[in-house]
């Protein structure tokens, strides 16, 4: 399972909304913890599986115009 998925919006801190947050949270949190979900225990049972999970360099370098993301 390679978990990659991630969206944002290029906004500033004053043009972001609470619902903004909330769905970039689903989108890109969300969804990884959704397939983990429904593909590692398949893994367990076989006794074999990876889950990696791709993150952007954003996470240790935020830019100004994506603080949700």
């Amino acid at each position: 399972l390679v978990n990659n998925a991630g969206i944002y919006l290029a906004k500033g801190w004053f043009e972001e909304t609470a619902d903004d947050w909330m769905a970039w949270y689903n989108s890109n949190v969300g969804s990884m913890v959704r397939m983990n979900n429904r593909l590692v225990p398949g893994m367990k049972t076989k006794g074999w599986g990876r889950v990696i999970a791709i993150a952007s360099g954003v996470g240790t370098k935020p830019l100004t115009d994506m603080p949700g993301y």
